[in-house]
């Protein structure tokens, strides 16, 4: 079974995942999202203390074509 936009969603996570670092992610959100979601009240406050994280966290997102010690930084050099 072939999922034609598997890579794009793959991607798509990648990307957020860059940006959840960058900017976190505060109570006051998440309890927002559990509100937009009709989530039950009890259920919210047990899960919402997980979901709750700083941003600010430095991170590096490279796009290659394909992973090879060239492309890493990585040349052959001898010992």
């Amino acid at each position: 079974m072939e999922i034609p936009d598997h890579h794009n969603k793959l991607m798509a996570n990648f990307f957020a995942q860059t940006e959840a670092l960058l900017s976190g992610k505060t109570r006051t959100r998440v309890d927002q999202e559990f509100a937009e979601k009709g989530t039950d009240a009890l259920v919210a406050a047990k899960v919402a203390p997980f979901k709750v994280f700083e941003g600010n966290k430095p991170t590096n997102t490279l796009l290659i074509n394909q992973l090879t010690p060239s492309a890493s930084g990585i040349f052959d050099c001898p010992i």
